[in-house]
């Protein structure tokens, strides 16, 4: 004894056909806003990348302007150490040694390491 399987109905072909097409063009919305989501998310890492590499731009900039004019100040503090030292002038040896230390102590990369263990100033990406 063998089954037969029984032909489907006319209507019933066309419902599974008609429930299959809906199902594809659902499939193909979600495929759309998935990639729209990825656009959109890469699209803002790049905005973040951007704005990170302009902050880094403008801080090698300050850090630059700022260690000329350190040298500057220290070659100057240097100048009245070594003009100190010439003349046995204590005051002005002392003078001239605070100098270089209020450089160092005000040194943007004093300012930086603070800001580096700072565990607050983190960047989330």
């Amino acid at each position: 004894m063998k089954n037969k399987i029984k032909p489907a109905s006319p209507a019933l072909v066309l419902d599974a056909i008609s429930d299959m097409m809906v199902a594809a063009k659902e499939c193909a919305q979600f495929e759309q806003a998935e990639i729209t989501k990825r656009t959109y998310s890469n699209n803002q890492k790049e905005v973040a990348i951007e704005a990170i590499r302009a902050k880094r731009d403008v801080l090698l900039a300050a850090l630059e302007m700022d260690h000329q004019l350190n040298k500057e100040k220290i070659d100057k503090s240097f100048d009245v150490i070594n003009k100190a030292m010439e003349t046995g002038d204590l005051k002005m040896l002392e003078l001239g040694l605070g100098s270089m230390l209020k450089v160092a102590e005000t040194s943007s990369l004093v300012q930086l390491q603070k800001l580096v263990q700072d565990e607050s100033n983190i960047i989330d990406i």
